[in-house]
């Protein structure tokens, strides 16, 4: 058991106040804390002497500071402070009060399907923010992911995170960096090969455990983990638990594969894996009518470039938000039932509100695909569980590219 520290004996830091210890370790220890003034809570994480003097350590720690204060996000744990206290070295951040997701399995057991899969996609929904800002995590893992009294989802400890738009050389080459059992294979050799893969990858094992308790590649030694990442050595997820669906466990697999070009390219697509099950949402769509072209379709929206009666799949990215953006989180198989340059009569197995926007992702027999934007304009039920959902392209096709689709 590590020894009292400097903080605890004075059960101070800077003008805040250590109502408790919440972690230690070899590195820093974190604390629940109030401001004297204030009186509002927060954690503390703090580096002692004589790790304070190191100076690798603190510009770490202050780039910690400055990535984490910068994201803002629901699912991530922002960093509010930076400061020095006599020879301390500390970051205040917004206190989560809960469990990680290790605590909680050791207390509780393995998270049911439905709860591990909630837990890990709002994690995945903040680490594709860091992402899309240029930022890999480096060791996200079941500690990590911290749990809220209200069922609030956090991802922290961005202390071994890379900012890919500013590499302050703080891992040499051939470091490594991260926690073996939910570390990609490629980052043992490198720490600076870490990508949005690698954290995708750290994503996937950190369900693993989530739903079977056991962690993953556990071996003796990092190079027996290693060889068992390297040649896919993993007891699927089902032999643990039976009940489990196929659809989590292939996304599960998929995530930890060896080879990174097989894994979901990002958190995004990751989340389709595990909330979708394209092949049920595909089969659940009614085969093409017989078209009598006296008669006009279930619903037609009026537009006045030339409608095409066709036949084409499509994959319906779902925007949340009613204006375009790349946030595009839900997938659903769907057909085109008419198409047009300026937009599309779509049959989906779910219903969408007016004005919300879809990325289509328009595929036909030669295997050409078209990504548009759609708003969408007019909704009906076509049969049970199946609308017609007609709307307007944000951009219009091309003539080429409308020729290429039908």
């Amino acid at each position: 058991m590590p020894s009292i520290t400097a903080a605890e004996a004075t059960r101070s830091i800077g003008p805040y106040e250590i109502l408790e210890t919440i972690a230690r370790g070899t590195v820093a220890s974190v604390f629940k804390v109030r401001h004297r003034e204030t009186e509002e809570l927060a954690a503390i994480k703090a580096v002692l002497p004589p790790l304070s003097r190191n100076a690798v350590l603190l510009k770490r720690f202050e780039q910690e500071f400055r990535v984490s204060n910068a994201l803002s996000h629901t699912n991530l744990v922002r960093a509010l402070e930076f400061g020095h206290y006599e020879e301390a070295v500390y970051l205040v951040m917004e206190l989560v009060d809960g469990p990680n997701l290790a605590d909680r399995i050791e207390r509780d057991g393995p998270l049911s399907e439905a709860e591990a899969v909630r837990v890990i996609v709002e994690a995945a929904r903040g680490l594709h923010h860091a992402h899309k800002h240029g930022i890999v995590h480096r060791d996200v893992k079941p500690k990590n992911v911290l749990l809220g009294a209200k069922g609030q989802v956090k991802l922290a400890d961005l202390g071994q995170l890379k900012d890919l738009e500013l590499d302050l050389g703080l891992t040499g080459p051939g470091e490594s960096m991260g926690t073996p059992c939910f570390m990609a294979p490629e980052q043992f050799r490198d720490a600076k090969r870490a990508s949005v893969l690698g954290d995708v990858y750290s994503l996937g094992a950190t369900l693993y455990t989530a739903i079977t308790g056991e962690t993953p590649f556990a071996g003796r030694g990092v190079t027996a983990i290693l060889k068992k990442k390297q040649t896919n050595d993993l007891a699927p997820p089902r032999r643990l638990v039976p009940t489990l669906s196929e659809r989590v466990e292939r996304a599960i697999l998929k995530a930890v594969r060896a080879d990174p070009d097989v894994r979901p390219r990002n958190c995004l697509e990751l989340i389709e894996l595990l909330t979708t099950d394209k092949a049920s949402a595909k089969a659940a769509l009614p085969s093409s009518p017989a078209r009598d072209k006296r008669k006009k379709g279930p619903a037609v929206e009026r537009r006045a470039s030339v409608r095409y009666a066709c036949d084409v799949n499509t994959a319906c990215k779902r925007n949340a938000s009613i204006h375009p953006t790349d946030e595009y989180q839900d997938v659903w198989e769907g057909a085109v039932r008419d198409l047009s340059a300026t937009g599309a009569g779509l049959l989906l197995p779910r219903r969408f509100e007016v004005g919300a926007v879809l990325r289509l992702e328009l595929q036909t027999g030669t295997g050409k695909t078209s990504k548009v934007d759609m708003r969408i304009d007019r909704v009906e039920r076509a049969a049970r569980n199946i609308w017609f959902v007609a709307g307007s392209f944000v951009l219009p096709l091309g003539r080429e590219e409308l020729r290429n689709l039908l």
